[in-house]
């Protein structure tokens, strides 16, 4: 049996980035991530997701990331901002990744995985990191923008007519 802190050392965080990042310009890994937001009181449901996720990674390259967030993001109220999830404690970045040379056999389990473990966590989520969605997340989306979403497609009408931004967050026109 894996105990918890093995599964936290099969990868240490940070040892390899993903292709074209600043840390790793030259890797010769792919990457997918999916950060998801959660209260302060992590519930046991979401404890034992969290285990159970980190155990089923396709690869010793695949990793849960928990990454404290609370505090001054809880300050503000969320329509005051574009970032909805203001009682953010922790961010659950759940990040696939796979040696290139295997591209075509493991991204699309590691894909999966790292879907499937965000879906899961996600209804006792308070929102999802909308930087890491793309125009295809539209799953996603309404946890990333919440009650903000009306305000902010009304600001991109407003202010991006010709959908020069378009490649990016999945905030179509309701």
């Amino acid at each position: 049996e894996i105990s918890i802190l093995d599964l936290c050392e099969r990868e240490p965080y940070l040892c390899e980035q993903p292709r074209g990042t600043l840390l790793a310009p030259g890797s010769s890994l792919g990457f997918f991530v999916r950060a998801i937001f959660l209260p302060a009181a992590l519930s046991p449901t979401a404890a034992e997701e969290l285990i159970s996720r980190m155990r089923e990674a396709p690869n010793r390259h695949c990793f849960v990331h928990l990454q404290h967030a609370g505090g001054s993001v809880g300050e503000r109220a969320p329509e005051e901002t574009a970032f909805a999830a203001r009682r953010t404690e922790w961010s659950v970045v759940i990040s696939a990744s796979w040696p290139l040379s295997e591209d075509t056999r493991l991204r699309p389990p590691c894909t999966a995985w790292a879907l499937e473990a965000a879906r899961a966590l996600l209804p006792g989520a308070v929102g999802i990191y909308g930087t890491d969605l793309g125009p295809e997340d539209t799953e996603f989306a309404p946890s990333a923008f919440g009650e903000n979403a009306h305000e902010l497609r009304r600001l991109k009408q407003k202010w991006d007519k010709g959908g020069m931004f378009s490649c990016g967050f999945p905030l179509a026109p309701s």
